[in-house]
Order: C-alpha cells, then structure tokens, then sequence
C-alpha cells in the first residue's frame, strides 16, 4: 500500500530557489537534503512537472555591455615623447610580455589539466555520492512503507484479539451460568436424598409394625389351634380372640395401606429424580458443548486462560456427586423391590 506524498509543491518550489541562490546544481539528492523528506526520485519528478508548468522560473543572467570611453587627443610635445618612449617600452613589453605569456600559458595549461582532474575527480565522486544517498532515501521510504503497513496489521491483529477475548467472556459467563444451575440441581437432589432418607425410615417403621402384627396373629392363630378342643369351654374367651384379632386385622389393614402410600410416594420421587437427571444430563450436554468452544478458543489465544481448567475439575466433582447419588438411588430402588417381594 503507497503512502501519500510527504512534501509539497511548495517546498520543492523554495528548495529549487534556494539551490539557485547558492550556485548549487538541482537533482534529487539536492533537494531531498534542502525539504528533508521524499523520495530523490519522487522530488525531481515534481520538479520537472513544475518546471513545465511554468511555476518555477530559472533566473538568466544579465548581459553586462561595456561603457564607451571617447579617445582625446594627446599635446604634441606628449604625443612625441610618447613615441620616444612607447619604442622603448614596446620593446620592452614584447620581451615581459613573450615571457609572462609563456610563462602563464604553461602554469595555466596545467592549472587546467589539475583542475579538469579535479573536477572529473569531484564530479565522479558527487555522482557516487548522490547515488548512495538515492539508494538511502529509497531504502528509507521503503521501511516507512512496510512500517505504515506493519501498523495497519498490528490494528487489525489488536481488532481479532478483542473479538476473540469478547467471544472467551461470553463463553466464562456460559459456563458459570451452566455451574451455578448444576449447584442448584445438587442442592435440590441433596433435599431429595433428605427425604428419601425420611421416608424409608417411615417405610421400615411401617415394615416394622407389620411384621409384630403378623406375629401377633400368628400367635394368636397358634393359641386358636391348641385350644380348639377346649371350644366350649373357652367360648367367652374366643369371643374375645376373634375381637382382638379383627382389631389386628384393622391393624395390618392400616399399615398396608399406609405401605402403599408410601410406595406411591416413593415412585413419585423416582419420577422427580428421574426427570431431574434428565435435566442434569441436558445440562451436563451443554456444559461440555461450552468446554468445547471454550478449548478452541483458548488454543487461538495461545491457551492464555487457566481458570477453565478450574472449572473442568468442579464440573468433574458435580458428576462424581450426581454418580453417587445416581448409585443412592439404584441402592434405594433395589431395596425397594427387595421389600416389595418380600
């Protein structure tokens, strides 16, 4: 993704102008020194288009014309001494100047050559020069660029990463709404296992009374058989034993009844136990569909949150608890039915 220009045409206009006034010649290497930021490449690029454009001016160099100077005669007196002179000094300035042109031609033709080795020297250099600085100023915008495009993934990772810590939150509050329902199963099935307590202890009481009653009667048969040869005699006293055992009779009558009653109670509680296993299972289904998404949430989050395996360790506690009451119960059914035949 390219960035925007980072100088404008203004300051490639004051920089060319500045450059101007200093005698310095105008490339890329030039102005990215003069504007401080851009490309070499990109700065001279921009200043040929404003140079077209006529927004930038190359000052001329005006022509200097020569002032005339009006010759005036000479005194003749001046003109002939001067001729007299002027043979003399003429000879003489042929002589100084044969030699000084001689001399300055040789000094000047290898100032020249120096100077031509120089420049040749120094232009080579400069191009060298301005060569590495484009290569450094490309290199630079270079790393701009990827740092401009490493931020906008940096935005976008930080955008992933809360989306993905807004999904782990919701999936927490899951999962302790998942928990706190499954303490409230344990604490009903516990109030349950309560009651199932009390009521078999009602049953064995009531199993308790039949089995003295049936004693009872037995005994009372026993004693029937034995004085049955005694019948007339003991008239009064059967009358009295047939009393006695109507009452017992009641007697079982009752417990059986109240024996029934508490069977039913008991087949009621097992259909109550029974439906909220159901429950429990449902429960436990979605519990360990949230453990899943929870999993794979914390394998993209580089498993960063340790509390669910808090959470997993109670959710296994709740299902040893329900397994034992689960066997509570199958103990109670079976002791149940034992009961029941006998």
């Amino acid at each position: 993704m390219a960035r925007e220009r980072a100088f404008s045409d203004n300051q490639v206009v004051d920089a060319a102008n500045a450059l101007l006034v200093e005698g310095k010649n105008i490339n890329g290497t030039s102005l990215r020194n003069k504007i401080g930021t851009g490309r070499p490449s990109a700065l001279m690029a921009a200043y040929n288009k404003l140079k077209e454009d006529g927004d930038i001016l190359v000052p001329s160099v005006p022509d200097l014309s020569e002032q005339t100077i009006v010759h005036q005669e000479l005194p003749p007196e001046v003109a002939e001494m001067m001729s007299i002179m002027l043979g003399d000094v003429e000879r003489l300035i042929h002589q100084i100047n044969d030699h000084a042109h001689y001399t300055v031609e040789q000094r000047l033709n290898k100032a020249i050559a120096e100077a031509n080795e120089r420049a040749a020297s120094a232009a080579k250099r400069e191009a060298e020069s301005i060569q590495e600085q484009d290569k450094a100023f490309e290199q630079l915008e270079d790393a701009f660029e990827e740092i401009n495009e490493l931020r906008e993934q940096l935005a976008t990772s930080q955008q992933e990463i809360n989306q993905l810590n807004t999904t782990l939150n919701v999936a927490h509050s899951e999962t302790k709404s998942a928990l706190d329902t499954i303490d409230e199963r344990d604490v009903r099935l516990t109030e349950l296992q309560e009651q199932m307590k009390v009521m078999q202890q009602q049953l064995n009481q009531a199993g308790s009374d039949k089995a003295k009653a049936q004693g009872q009667v037995e005994l009372q048969r026993t004693q029937l058989s034995e004085q049955s040869e005694e019948l007339k005699v003991m008239s009064n006293n059967f009358s009295q034993l047939q009393k006695t055992q109507a009452k017992s009779e009641n007697q079982i009558e009752s417990l059986t009844n109240q024996l029934a009653s508490l069977l039913q109670q008991n087949e009621t509680q097992k259909t109550d136990s029974k439906q909220l296993q159901s429950q429990f299972d449902e429960e436990k289904s979605a519990h360990i569909r949230s453990q899943s998404r929870i999993e794979t949430l914390n394998e993209e989050m580089d498993k960063k949150d340790k509390t669910l395996t808090e959470t997993l360790a109670s959710l296994n506690e709740a299902q040893k608890v329900s397994a034992r009451l689960e066997g509570q119960l199958l103990q109670y059914q079976q002791s149940t039915n034992n009961k029941k035949n006998d």
